[in-house]
């Protein structure tokens, strides 16, 4: 199970710039308030829409946000190739290869258009999912899914909570850095 956004897609600084437009200092969405990084995650369990999520930012700040598609118009993911490189070397070999992702609907509909998640075998998306990595039932929802046992799980992760949840249900996880370094991992593990 591969991640998508920092893994097998890189999101191409879409926060700072987004933020920039706003007038707000920082880097990360969280940081535009405590309710707004409340309101993010709920997002990504798919609990809020994207236009609820700045009605709350418009609230939080004391502002009025004209464009409420903002978090499309700055997201501009471009695919790592090694990366699919290392998928396709691993479905070659008749791995199952599916994808496990923290994702809002509006970065969702970019990727499907530009058929991002065309790779995999399966996805699961968080939003659909209605559970977010780290939450243990997400990674719960997709072994049911996949009816595979956690010991047969590789899984890759570029944010260290996520690899950590993962690796206490026993799944064999890493901490995605490159596509050198996975593909390495892998080969270690004999699936390469």
């Amino acid at each position: 199970m591969f991640d998508m956004g920092g893994v097998l897609s890189e999101e191409g600084m879409m926060a700072p710039r987004l933020l920039a437009e706003l007038g707000f200092e920082g880097t990360n969405l969280r940081q535009i308030g405590p309710l707004s990084a409340k309101a993010i995650e709920e997002c990504l369990r798919g609990n809020l829409t994207e236009e609820q999520y700045w009605r709350i930012v418009e609230k939080e700040r004391h502002v009025t946000i004209p464009d409420h598609t903002l978090l499309s118009k700055y997201f501009t993911p471009r695919m790592n190739g090694d990366v699919i490189e290392v998928i396709r070397e691993l479905k070659a070999k008749g791995k199952r290869v599916v994808c496990g992702t923290n994702v809002i609907a509006p970065h969702c509909a970019i990727h499907k258009a530009l058929h991002d998640y065309d790779i995999f075998d399966a996805v699961y998306l968080s939003y659909e999912m209605h559970a977010a990595k780290p939450d243990r039932r997400f990674y719960e929802m997709v072994a049911e899914a996949e009816k595979v046992p956690y010991g047969k799980f590789f899984f890759t992760d570029d944010t260290v909570r996520n690899v950590d949840e993962a690796k206490s249900l026993g799944m064999q996880s890493f901490v995605f850095t490159d596509a050198a370094h996975l593909r390495w991992q892998l080969m270690s593990l004999e699936e390469l």
